[in-house]
């Protein structure tokens, strides 16, 4: 395991955190705008 480099290790997570923060982000807005409908739909 000489190859492996924690620095590598920290790139990649903070990469894949990014990622999983925009897919999260993308959610938050989708279920934001069903609400929306839904509470114009209620009214």
């Amino acid at each position: 395991m000489k190859s492996f480099h924690p620095k590598n290790f920290l790139v990649f997570s903070f990469l894949f955190f990014l990622l999983s923060l925009s897919h999260l982000i993308d959610i938050l807005f989708s279920l934001g705008s069903a609400l929306k409908i839904i509470s114009i739909l209620s009214i």
